[in-house]
Protein backbone atom coordinates (compact mmCIF):
# COMPACT_ATOMS: atom_id res chain seq x y z
CA UNK A 1 0.00 0.00 0.00
CA UNK A 2 2.87 2.45 0.99
CA UNK A 3 4.64 1.63 -2.52
CA UNK A 4 1.33 2.52 -4.48
CA UNK A 5 0.61 5.46 -2.56
CA UNK A 6 3.36 8.03 -1.92
CA UNK A 7 0.62 10.73 -0.72
CA UNK A 8 -1.65 10.57 1.93
CA UNK A 9 -5.10 12.83 2.44
CA UNK A 10 -7.53 12.65 5.11
CA UNK A 11 -11.11 13.95 4.78
CA UNK A 12 -13.51 14.46 7.33
CA UNK A 13 -17.33 15.20 6.82
CA UNK A 14 -16.29 16.93 3.88
CA UNK A 15 -13.10 18.65 5.16
CA UNK A 16 -9.61 18.15 4.64
CA UNK A 17 -7.88 17.25 8.00
CA UNK A 18 -4.34 16.12 6.80
CA UNK A 19 -2.57 16.67 3.23
CA UNK A 20 1.06 14.99 3.23
CA UNK A 21 3.65 11.93 2.10
CA UNK A 22 3.01 9.08 3.96
CA UNK A 23 6.10 9.69 6.03
CA UNK A 24 5.24 12.66 7.41
CA UNK A 25 2.02 10.92 8.54
CA UNK A 26 4.19 8.13 9.85
CA UNK A 27 6.43 10.44 11.49
CA UNK A 28 3.43 12.71 13.33
CA UNK A 29 1.04 9.62 14.06
CA UNK A 30 2.25 6.38 15.48
CA UNK A 31 -1.22 4.23 14.59
CA UNK A 32 -4.01 5.23 12.49
CA UNK A 33 -6.42 5.42 15.84
CA UNK A 34 -4.09 7.65 17.48
CA UNK A 35 -4.56 9.90 14.00
CA UNK A 36 -8.53 9.33 14.11
CA UNK A 37 -8.88 10.20 17.72
CA UNK A 38 -7.20 13.44 16.91
CA UNK A 39 -8.79 14.61 14.06
CA UNK A 40 -12.42 13.59 15.81
CA UNK A 41 -10.71 15.98 18.72
CA UNK A 42 -10.91 19.09 16.32
CA UNK A 43 -14.52 18.57 14.95
CA UNK A 44 -16.08 17.03 18.41
CA UNK A 45 -18.48 20.41 18.24
CA UNK A 46 -18.79 20.90 14.19
CA UNK A 47 -20.22 17.13 14.49
CA UNK A 48 -23.17 18.39 16.22
CA UNK A 49 -23.98 21.33 14.59
CA UNK A 50 -23.12 21.76 11.24
CA UNK A 51 -25.46 18.85 10.15
CA UNK A 52 -28.59 20.35 12.49
CA UNK A 53 -27.88 23.59 10.57
CA UNK A 54 -27.75 22.00 6.95
CA UNK A 55 -30.77 20.23 7.51
CA UNK A 56 -32.68 23.35 8.72
CA UNK A 57 -31.84 25.43 5.87
CA UNK A 58 -32.58 22.39 3.37
CA UNK A 59 -35.86 22.05 5.37
CA UNK A 60 -36.76 25.78 4.95
CA UNK A 61 -35.64 26.21 1.39
CA UNK A 62 -37.98 22.83 0.59
CA UNK A 63 -40.91 24.64 2.68
CA UNK A 64 -40.71 27.69 1.27
CA UNK A 65 -41.10 26.38 -2.18
CA UNK A 66 -43.82 24.31 -1.63
CA UNK A 67 -46.99 25.62 -3.46
CA UNK A 68 -48.91 25.63 -0.46
CA UNK A 69 -47.35 28.07 1.40
CA UNK A 70 -47.41 29.92 -1.44
CA UNK A 71 -51.19 29.82 -2.05
CA UNK A 72 -51.68 30.20 1.72
CA UNK A 73 -49.43 33.14 2.30
CA UNK A 74 -51.62 34.90 -0.81
CA UNK A 75 -54.71 34.13 0.36
CA UNK A 76 -53.93 35.45 3.81
CA UNK A 77 -52.61 38.76 2.36
CA UNK A 78 -55.45 38.93 0.42
CA UNK A 79 -57.84 38.79 2.66
CA UNK A 80 -56.08 40.88 5.29
CA UNK A 81 -55.96 43.68 2.64
CA UNK A 82 -59.90 43.08 1.98
CA UNK A 83 -59.63 44.16 5.91
CA UNK A 84 -59.22 47.46 4.81
CA UNK A 85 -62.10 47.75 2.73
CA UNK A 86 -64.67 46.34 4.85
CA UNK A 87 -62.70 48.82 7.42
CA UNK A 88 -64.11 52.05 5.48
CA UNK A 89 -67.44 50.53 5.63
CA UNK A 90 -67.69 51.55 9.19
CA UNK A 91 -66.03 55.39 10.23
CA UNK A 92 -65.92 54.70 13.73
CA UNK A 93 -64.86 51.21 13.89
CA UNK A 94 -62.33 51.38 10.76
CA UNK A 95 -58.96 50.10 12.39
CA UNK A 96 -60.50 47.85 15.19
CA UNK A 97 -62.06 45.66 11.99
CA UNK A 98 -59.07 45.98 9.90
CA UNK A 99 -57.14 44.39 13.14
CA UNK A 100 -59.48 42.19 14.14
CA UNK A 101 -59.92 40.40 10.85
CA UNK A 102 -56.28 40.25 9.82
CA UNK A 103 -55.08 38.76 13.11
CA UNK A 104 -57.76 36.20 12.58
CA UNK A 105 -56.94 35.37 9.14
CA UNK A 106 -53.08 35.42 10.32
CA UNK A 107 -53.85 33.14 13.32
CA UNK A 108 -55.81 30.54 10.87
CA UNK A 109 -52.99 30.77 8.10
CA UNK A 110 -50.64 30.04 10.24
CA UNK A 111 -51.97 27.48 12.31
CA UNK A 112 -52.69 25.44 8.29
CA UNK A 113 -48.95 25.94 7.56
CA UNK A 114 -47.68 24.48 10.99
CA UNK A 115 -49.98 21.59 10.56
CA UNK A 116 -49.32 20.62 6.86
CA UNK A 117 -46.36 20.95 7.15
CA UNK A 118 -45.89 18.96 10.48
CA UNK A 119 -48.05 16.06 9.22
CA UNK A 120 -45.80 15.80 5.89
CA UNK A 121 -42.22 16.78 7.49
CA UNK A 122 -41.10 13.32 8.63
CA UNK A 123 -43.73 10.81 7.16
CA UNK A 124 -41.99 12.62 3.78
CA UNK A 125 -38.86 11.58 3.95
CA UNK A 126 -39.86 7.89 5.41
CA UNK A 127 -41.68 7.28 1.91
CA UNK A 128 -39.31 8.82 -0.07
CA UNK A 129 -36.95 6.33 1.33
CA UNK A 130 -34.22 9.40 1.87
CA UNK A 131 -34.48 9.27 5.55
CA UNK A 132 -32.47 6.03 5.21
CA UNK A 133 -29.86 8.10 2.80
CA UNK A 134 -29.57 11.19 5.74
CA UNK A 135 -29.04 8.58 8.84
CA UNK A 136 -26.73 6.24 6.50
CA UNK A 137 -24.00 9.80 7.08
CA UNK A 138 -22.77 10.22 10.79
CA UNK A 139 -25.99 12.19 11.40
CA UNK A 140 -28.25 10.77 14.67
CA UNK A 141 -32.48 11.02 14.70
CA UNK A 142 -32.30 13.56 17.10
CA UNK A 143 -30.05 15.99 14.78
CA UNK A 144 -32.49 15.53 12.07
CA UNK A 145 -35.65 15.72 13.94
CA UNK A 146 -33.98 19.00 15.96
CA UNK A 147 -32.63 20.24 12.06
CA UNK A 148 -36.09 19.47 10.56
CA UNK A 149 -37.89 21.48 13.48
CA UNK A 150 -35.68 24.46 13.64
CA UNK A 151 -36.74 24.85 9.74
CA UNK A 152 -40.50 24.38 10.24
CA UNK A 153 -40.21 27.16 13.34
CA UNK A 154 -38.26 29.68 11.32
CA UNK A 155 -40.93 29.51 8.53
CA UNK A 156 -43.53 29.87 10.92
CA UNK A 157 -42.35 32.53 12.96
CA UNK A 158 -41.44 35.02 9.86
CA UNK A 159 -44.83 33.25 8.59
CA UNK A 160 -46.39 34.73 11.38
CA UNK A 161 -44.63 38.17 11.59
CA UNK A 162 -45.25 38.93 7.98
CA UNK A 163 -49.03 38.52 8.37
CA UNK A 164 -49.30 40.40 11.52
CA UNK A 165 -47.35 43.44 10.04
CA UNK A 166 -50.25 43.69 7.34
CA UNK A 167 -52.55 46.06 10.25
CA UNK A 168 -49.75 48.10 10.94
CA UNK A 169 -49.13 49.62 7.26
CA UNK A 170 -53.37 49.74 6.27
CA UNK A 171 -53.76 51.35 9.04
CA UNK A 172 -50.94 53.36 9.20
CA UNK A 173 -51.14 52.98 13.19
CA UNK A 174 -47.16 52.01 13.89
CA UNK A 175 -48.23 52.88 17.99
CA UNK A 176 -49.06 49.61 18.04
CA UNK A 177 -46.09 47.53 17.41
CA UNK A 178 -45.37 46.05 20.50
CA UNK A 179 -48.65 44.82 20.78
CA UNK A 180 -49.41 43.61 17.24
CA UNK A 181 -45.71 41.81 18.46
CA UNK A 182 -46.89 40.17 21.29
CA UNK A 183 -50.47 38.79 19.14
CA UNK A 184 -47.71 37.55 16.43
CA UNK A 185 -45.13 35.76 19.05
CA UNK A 186 -48.54 34.03 20.32
CA UNK A 187 -49.52 33.07 17.08
CA UNK A 188 -46.13 31.58 16.01
CA UNK A 189 -46.24 29.11 19.75
CA UNK A 190 -49.92 28.13 19.29
CA UNK A 191 -48.92 27.20 15.73
CA UNK A 192 -45.49 25.96 16.57
CA UNK A 193 -47.44 23.89 19.32
CA UNK A 194 -49.97 22.38 17.20
CA UNK A 195 -47.36 21.30 14.31
CA UNK A 196 -45.47 19.51 16.82
CA UNK A 197 -48.75 17.38 17.93
CA UNK A 198 -49.21 16.83 13.99
CA UNK A 199 -45.25 14.98 13.37
CA UNK A 200 -46.15 13.20 16.14
CA UNK A 201 -49.14 12.14 15.09
CA UNK A 202 -48.11 11.60 11.32
CA UNK A 203 -45.97 8.63 13.12
CA UNK A 204 -48.77 7.05 14.39
CA UNK A 205 -51.32 7.40 11.76
CA UNK A 206 -51.74 8.68 8.07
CA UNK A 207 -50.39 12.62 7.75
CA UNK A 208 -53.92 13.09 6.13
CA UNK A 209 -55.71 12.22 9.44
CA UNK A 210 -52.93 13.74 11.30
CA UNK A 211 -53.63 16.78 9.99
CA UNK A 212 -57.45 16.54 10.49
CA UNK A 213 -56.72 15.62 14.26
CA UNK A 214 -54.35 18.28 14.77
CA UNK A 215 -56.59 20.82 13.29
CA UNK A 216 -59.32 19.54 15.33
CA UNK A 217 -57.73 20.10 18.57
Amino acid sequence: MEELCKNLIVIDHGKIVYQGSMQEFKSQYKTLEEAFRQFSAHTKVSQYEVPVLTIAKTTFNELIREKFFVLILLIGIGIAGFSFLLGNLSLNEKNKIIFDVSFSITQLTTVLVGIFFGSYLISKELEKQTLLLVLARPISRFQFFLGKLLGLTTILFIFSLTLSAIPLFLSLRFDFISEVFLVAISIFFEALILSLLSMLLSNLVRPSLSFILSFCV
